[in-house]
């Protein structure tokens, strides 16, 4: 779904700039779609190599994207943070390293998906934080990244493979939030694909030794069908990925823009730890509205009975099953509690944890024999994806 012009206008607040809608902005309509400017990929965290990474990528930045990260906001404890390289300008610029690092780590989007740690879009941090945001975000990877995946894969066997022994394992993989299936469909069956929870156990399933590589020089390797000593595919370049910020209800005119920096389901006690991490304290309406102490027992109630759910269905996976008094014993149970959370949850206008629970409760209307209650939340939880991803809006 693309926007038909810009939605937004940036103002000043009280602590600073925020986000506003110029006009009505209906349920669903996608708001903001973004690159980063800067990113820190999961391998370059895993080597410690973060904070070299984000200084080496500034002098690629044109001019005005210097002066939007510099003009962003930076809180002082990442400053502090950051203090021993305060002096050191960043290679080919005239930028502060240490003010770089810090405003770097202040704005920037945790991801964690397709190979990506972390990113900073300079207008998605320009958003204000609220215990109920009117907005969801979604990180969009563009189409032929999963080819590009296969590009790390192949690149990878190139690099360490020597010697291999049937069925033995060949290489371990970060994920990448990829399937294995998805995987082994554009891989041959020269391999076997294994998932863990973040990488893949690679292992050869007919091919007994694979010679030292060469990384020059036509012909194949190791009898491996369509590489050979020159393929040295691309690795996945984050700068093609996209931010996109959808509604999740009408936002008025003038009304400010709000994301949620933390998760939000959760008592205003936690809350607050969580966002101490920024430098501020939350003065929305959940927090410190006429209402808040009836925010703080419904979200109290919601995050409680989220613990009693994943205890659940974690316990059905074995036969150990808790014995704690509010446990439910039968998914019935378990769809009672969770049309509880509904209701909540609506009444907090948490759009997107709405969703997830909607889903939860067909999972558990199912397995309690209840198909026509299962298909209506389904369509429900349906309604939510279409209004969050914008992937069904025409």
């Amino acid at each position: 779904m693309e926007q038909a012009k810009c939605l937004y206008m940036m103002k000043e607040t009280a602590d600073g700039h925020g986000l506003f809608a110029k006009e009505l902005i209906k349920a669903g309509t996608r708001i903001i779609h973004e690159r980063p400017i800067l990113t820190v990929s999961q391998a370059e965290t895993k080597a410690k190599a973060e904070y070299r990474c984000v200084i080496n990528q500034v002098a690629d930045l044109s001019d005005s994207e210097q002066q939007r990260l510099m003009d962003l906001y930076h809180n002082d404890k990442k400053l502090r943070e950051f203090s021993f390289l305060q002096g050191q300008l960043c290679p080919g610029t005239d930028l502060d390293a240490g003010i770089v690092l810090a405003k770097f780590y202040t704005n920037a989007a945790s991801i964690t998906s397709g190979g990506l740690e972390c990113g900073l879009f300079t207008i998605f941090c320009r958003m204000n934080h609220s215990c109920t945001p009117n907005i969801c975000w979604v990180y969009d990877e563009p189409t032929g990244f999963m080819e590009a995946v296969i590009g790390m894969v192949w690149y990878e066997l190139v690099l360490v493979c020597r010697t291999v022994v049937s069925d033995s394992p060949l290489i371990s993989l970060p994920s990448h939030g990829i399937s294995s299936s998805k995987l082994a469909a554009l891989l041959d069956d020269t391999f076997n694909i294994n998932i863990s929870q973040d990488s893949y156990v690679i292992t050869c399933s007919h091919i007994t030794v694979i010679p030292s590589i060469i990384l020059s020089g036509p012909g194949s390797l190791g009898g491996i069908t369509g590489l050979t000593g020159n393929t040295i595919p691309t690795i996945p370049d984050h700068s093609d990925h996209c931010m996109e910020v959808y509604a999740v209800r009408d936002i008025d005119k003038d009304e400010e823009i709000t994301n949620s920096y933390i998760e939000v389901a959760i008592s205003y006690q936690a809350r607050m730890k969580e966002l101490s991490n920024w430098g501020f304290q939350c003065q929305c309406a959940a927090c410190e509205g006429p209402d808040a102490a009836k925010h703080d027992e419904r979200r109290r109630r919601i995050a409680q009975i989220k613990g009693i759910l994943d205890i659940y269905q974690d316990s059905r996976k074995t036969d150990d099953a808790p014995k704690f008094a509010e446990i439910p014993k039968t998914d019935l149970e378990a769809l009672k509690l969770g049309e509880e959370s509904l209701a909540l949850l609506s009444d907090e206008e948490l759009v997107e944890q709405l969703g997830v629970m909607y889903g939860l409760c067909a999972k558990f209307a199912k397995g309690a024999g209840l198909y026509d209650f299962a298909e209506d939340y389904e369509e429900m939880e349906f309604e939510i994806l279409v209004i969050t991803t914008g992937d069904y809006v025409d």
